[in-house]
């Protein structure tokens, strides 16, 4: 299963993966003593792959296309 770990500095966002919940919590707290902050780690879960039904998308109704123009 993979970890995802998530963190922000004061300008920028990351998105770090890890293939251990401990090599995630590693990391974790590596970026908190460097003053990484709302640090996260979730467990990715791995979808399979979905069938497509092949059918077609609609077109958005004018309401809609109205609301975007």
């Amino acid at each position: 299963m993979t970890y995802s770990i998530f963190a922000r500095d004061g300008t920028s966002r990351i998105i770090l993966k890890r293939e251990s919940r401990e090599a995630a919590e590693r990391k974790a707290r590596e970026l908190t003593d460097l003053g990484w902050f709302e640090v996260q780690i979730d467990e990715e879960v791995q979808m399979e792959e979905a069938e497509c039904s092949g059918k077609q998308l609609r077109e958005p109704d004018e309401s809609r296309r109205a609301a975007h123009s």
